[in-house]
């Protein structure tokens, strides 16, 4: 069901603290979940769009060791699985026709802010998710928080999947995650979300807008043909409640009470 025509969506969308874009440019938006909130946007980007990021990413060689899937690629490798990964790997309402605990994460590669290719992204977001009064700061530090005037991206990567890679289940801790397929595979390497019976095959240029800070556990299938290509935001946007009338520069210090 589209999302003006969800009275329920709208509310949990409401509470969640976003302003969804969902007429216009956004129309075709349709709800997977209600409550948490699981949005899918076709045609987020342009095939163009999307090629442009691939062909970013494919001349980095070092991948990030900052987000979960590297650590946890290093401890099957190591076979020194931490506790951090049994718990993330685990999970009983899983079939291990879906998901294995020994299968290796996708190829991660961060991708910088001032990067030509993520502009239109950032473009996007801003309408889609109605952030065109909010600065977008980058920052991976969690005492840099959001403001009034800014909105936090924790985290901005590419994956490459290979046959045979996925991710665990996991949550991802942030106030929204923005998944955007650049390249579908041939088969296999859905997104799943198996507390919500919702298994997802995105195409090229769709996005998954969700709420995943302590709901939605959701995990990506094994690619089981071809190679798949996505692009994942972290983002932070909720304001604290004892910070809602003022502006704290993170980078300086300065505290400035809002005018309204």
């Amino acid at each position: 069901m589209a999302l003006p025509d969800n009275p329920a969506l709208r509310e949990s969308v409401k509470c969640w603290g976003l302003n969804i874009d969902s007429h216009n440019q956004f129309a075709a938006i349709t709800a997977l979940n209600t409550d948490p909130p699981l949005l899918r946007v076709p045609n987020f980007l342009t095939p163009d769009q999307c090629e442009a990021l691939i062909a970013a990413q494919t001349t980095k060689n070092n991948e990030s060791n900052l987000y979960l899937n590297y650590r946890i690629n290093q401890e099957l490798n190591s076979a020194d699985e931490s506790e951090e990964a049994a718990q993330l790997i685990q999970c009983t309402d899983t079939a291990d026709s879906y998901v294995s605990s020994s299968a290796r994460s996708g190829f991660r590669a961060q991708v910088h802010h001032n990067e030509a290719a993520l502009q239109p992204v950032l473009q996007q977001l801003n309408k889609l998710l109605g952030f065109e009064q909010r600065e977008f700061v980058f920052a991976e530090e969690l005492w840099i928080r959001p403001t009034k005037r800014t909105v936090v991206i924790r985290d901005v990567t590419t994956v490459r999947y290979y046959v045979g890679e996925g991710v665990p289940p996991h949550v991802d801790g942030k106030d929204c995650t923005v998944l955007i397929c650049l390249q579908e595979p041939d088969h296999g390497g859905r997104t799943v979300f198996p507390e919500d019976a919702v298994w997802v095959a995105q195409t090229r240029g769709t996005a998954l807008v969700y709420h995943s800070k302590k709901q939605l556990l959701h995990f990506a299938e094994a690619v089981e043909k071809g190679t798949k290509w996505v692009l994942q935001l972290l983002i932070d946007f909720r304001v604290r409640a004892d910070e809602l009338d003022v502006h704290i520069d993170y980078k300086t210090g300065a505290v400035t009470r809002h005018s309204t």
